[in-house]
């Protein structure tokens, strides 16, 4: 079952937001439903590995191995 949910938040945090979301690869609306999913200990694991794959290898590691 969804539900919506309604939230007020500060444009900044929206935009930041948004921008983190794209450079992961995912709209702001399913980053916000991960990161609930995550705190309540309900995480999809597909969406785990996503996030992983998505993250792999963007690093910097300034040359570290």
């Amino acid at each position: 079952m969804h539900r919506s949910l309604t939230l007020v938040i500060d444009d900044c945090v929206i935009v930041k937001a948004g921008y983190t979301a794209s450079e992961m690869g995912t709209r702001m609306n399913q980053y916000i439903r991960d990161r609930l999913a995550e705190l309540t200990g309900e995480e999809d694991t597909e969406a785990t590995i996503a996030r992983f794959r998505t993250l792999s290898g963007q690093g910097n590691s300034n040359g570290w191995k």
